[in-house]
Order: structure tokens, then C-alpha cells, then sequence
């Protein structure tokens, strides 16, 4: 437990991923009801937000996951190295 608390402070272990995902399911909630709000006054730029603006989100989040997730495997690199 000791070397989690000094990991965490040391910023070796990250919580950002998981914030990461929280955010995402956030966005997916405001785009859609964006999307149906522009739905009402035009439809194709409604369906454009639903479709292509969850579509690019969740590329922009997998990214910033994907970062966080080659920090992980650096870490556990440079442990073996170590021991």
C-alpha cells in the first residue's frame, strides 16, 4: 500500500483514464441531445451531429486512453528494469 501512495503522488499512477471514460459517456449524452435539438430546426445537420460528432469523440477519447495506456506499459518497462 505504501508504494501506491508514493506512486500516486509521484504521478506514476494515473486516474486520469478513468476520467478519461467519464467524459466520454458525458460528451455521448450532451451530443445526442444536442443532436436532437438541431434535429427539430434541420434534420441532416442532427443526424450529422448524432453520427459524425459521437464518431469523433470517441476517436479523440481512445486517444487520450491509448496515451495513458503506453504510460502504463512504460511504467511496468521501467519496473522490470529496476528489479
Amino acid at each position: 500500500m505504501d508504494s501506491f501512495i508514493g506512486d500516486f503522488f509521484s504521478f506514476r499512477t494515473m486516474v486520469s483514464s478513468w476520467i478519461v471514460r467519464l467524459i466520454y459517456v458525458l460528451g455521448v449524452v450532451v451530443l445526442i441531445l444536442a443532436g436532437i435539438q438541431q434535429i427539430f430546426s434541420n434534420p441532416i445537420a442532427g443526424l450529422g451531429l448524432i453520427i459524425i460528432g459521437n464518431l469523433f469523440w470517441r476517436i479523440v477519447c481512445e486517444a487520450l486512453i491509448l496515451l495513458f495506456a503506453i504510460h502504463h506499459e512504460l511504467i511496468k518497462i521501467a519496473r522490470n528494469f529496476k528489479a
